[in-house]
């Protein structure tokens, strides 16, 4: 007795090709109303034509997901990472993952001082990071198996996330300065792998080491292009050699020259170093600039 109701788009006409239908689900005779109801249905679509409708043949759910979003765009906007996060949520068992991300971002960006501006793609970008995952915001990779390793990595993932802002914070970054939010992704990656705790933060011990990381992050972020285009790669590519660390310590060298090998050298020419003397006061990379001197 059910009927599809884009299947409306399949009928003929609003008289012989409904009788039709009806005829071969042999209930014409059971529901006299039953003819009224598929006529009143075409005559909403077919005839007036209030609906808009694009026919979809591909089942890529990608393709689906992007003309929905695009679609929806005029009304509350909702992105590609809302929709992602609602399937999370939908394969979670223990926690809420709507929640836990927003409860997150809140965090991160407002709570002990911190001025920050994450958004929930860094936050879903780091979980799929950490936990082992194709980075990639694609519905294939929002699997009921992904999702699971991605819910026990959780507390690790909400700790490394949680330091690596602090440790932004301390390297002197706020919103008005951090160029390129997806810097805390490696950040907090590498901090999960060495099992750093908060002590971390500020011992002596890991002075030098704390250095490093951010000599490599405020040059990455100086650089024009690291963070652009092409981000999945990069942190594909980090990963690959932050979980091939083998020193204990942050790899500077092997990162620049995995990032370097897909063409985002952190080398400067003589013309980018003349640029970058004429930055502007208060100019988002100025700050970047004046903490290497």
């Amino acid at each position: 007795m059910w009927f599809r109701i884009g299947a409306v788009l399949d009928l003929a006409d609003a008289g012989p090709a409904i009788m039709k239908e009806l005829e071969r689900r042999g209930i014409i005779s059971n529901s006299s109303d039953a003819f009224g109801r598929l006529y009143r249905l075409y005559e909403a679509v077919r005839v007036p034509k209030p609906m808009n409708y694009f026919l979809v043949d591909d089942q890529d759910p990608d393709k689906v997901l992007e003309i929905f979003v695009r679609v929806n765009s005029g009304g509350t906007t909702l992105s590609y990472s809302d929709l992602l996060l609602s399937m999370a949520t939908n394969q979670w068992k223990e926690l809420d993952a709507r929640e836990e991300v927003r409860s997150l971002v809140t965090e991160l960006n407002s709570n002990a001082g911190r001025q920050f501006s994450f958004s929930k793609d860094v936050v879903l970008k780091t979980a799929l990071a950490i936990a082992d995952v194709d980075v990639r915001f694609k519905v294939t990779n929002f699997t009921q198996g992904n999702m699971a390793k991605v819910e026990a990595a959780w507390p690790q993932i909400k700790g490394a996330l949680l330091q690596a802002a602090t440790l932004l914070q301390q390297f002197g970054f706020t919103d008005r300065n951090l160029t390129a939010n997806s810097v805390i992704i490696p950040v907090a990656h590498y901090l999960h792998l060495r099992g750093a705790t908060d002590s971390y933060l500020n011992s002596s011990a890991d002075a030098a080491d704390r250095s490093v990381l951010q000599g490599w992050v405020t040059r990455s972020l100086i650089k024009r292009g690291i963070w652009g285009s092409g981000l999945d790669t990069t942190l594909t590519r980090l990963r690959e050699v932050l979980t091939g660390n083998t020193i204990g310590s942050f790899p500077a060298v092997e990162i620049e020259a995995a990032v370097a090998a897909v063409g985002k050298s952190l080398s400067f020419d003589a013309a980018e170093i003349d640029e970058l003397l004429n930055l502007k006061y208060a100019g988002q990379r100025t700050f970047s600039v004046l903490s290497v001197l």
